[in-house]
């Protein structure tokens, strides 16, 4: 009983684990813009139930982004104390919304059409790092 419950157990991660990966691998310049771009403010408000799913899914990959990048740095300064990293962009002291990064980031992709083949987390910073360069 207890090694068929664990059984099933792997079996549904696994499911779950492979889906997930299908559906949320590689974004590119182009699928972000397209999730992203949700136009005016007016827009907003007459978004489809699939438009808002769009727009919630670039929030989180615009806010997984920047997470990935403090994660990165925090990671590569405990492992070499010693050295100072710079970091790709520096926020103002009070943050920002995830809103204005994703606004930052879909006027970055509209304004470098020709980036939009490469990596979405790279244009993300990229994004930020051009409005908020570190001094």
């Amino acid at each position: 009983m207890r090694q068929t419950l664990l059984l099933s157990i792997v079996i549904v991660m696994n499911t779950i684990f492979v889906h997930a990966q299908e559906q949320y691998t590689y974004k590119d310049g182009n699928q972000l813009l397209r999730q992203c771009d949700m136009g005016t403010s007016e827009a907003k408000s007459r978004m489809s139930s699939d438009q808002l799913n769009d727009y919630a899914f670039c929030a989180g990959y615009v806010a997984g982004a920047m997470d990935a990048n403090n994660t990165f740095l925090n990671s590569m300064q405990a492992a070499k104390k010693e050295v100072h990293l710079q970091p790709m962009y520096c926020l103002p002291q009070t943050g920002i919304e995830i809103g204005q990064a994703v606004r930052i980031t879909v006027k970055w992709l509209r304004d470098h059409p020709e980036k939009l083949h490469q990596d979405g987390v790279t244009l993300v910073w990229r994004a930020l790092s051009d409005a908020f360069p570190c001094k």
